[in-house]
């Protein structure tokens, strides 16, 4: 008579027995990257369209900044894996920020990120940034 079925297991989906089939690892994550960031002066009215409301233009209404990144991500769950399995842990993001303002506290807003690869892509989805899929290089 076979034994009890291991139910399938994971953080994100596909579930599978002992969860390595998950497109996302457990958090806590763990990041490190190398980053291209460039400061640009445009249309002020064109980046107040990229600001929802409640957030209202920062101190300088016709700047963004440009990030290009190459990251490296792990997890508390597997810490070596970007030894193992380096093509798992290697990610391009390019990101777009918007300095705003809510009341009388500044801050940024991020309106697009593109990452290559998608356990990038859902692992941002899970934290609420607005990942989408694109071609990353940074030379």
């Amino acid at each position: 008579m076979p034994g009890p079925v291991e139910p399938p297991q994971g953080y994100t989906l596909p579930f599978s027995p002992g969860g390595r089939a998950a497109l996302v690892d457990h958090p806590p994550w763990h990041f490190a990257s190398d980053v291209i960031q460039v400061v640009l002066r445009v249309d002020a009215g064109e980046v107040a369209r990229l600001l929802p409301p409640p957030l209202e233009p920062g101190p300088e209404p016709d700047r963004i900044t440009v990030r290009v990144t190459e990251v490296i991500s792990v997890s508390d769950g597997d810490p070596d894996l970007a030894y193992r399995q380096p093509e798992a842990t290697q990610y391009g993001e390019a990101i777009i920020t918007v300095p705003c303002r809510y009341g009388q506290e500044t801050g940024v807003y991020l309106p697009y990120i593109w990452t290559d690869h998608d356990w990038s892509l859902l692992r941002g989805w899970l934290n609420g940034w607005p990942k989408k899929i694109g071609q990353i290089r940074m030379t």
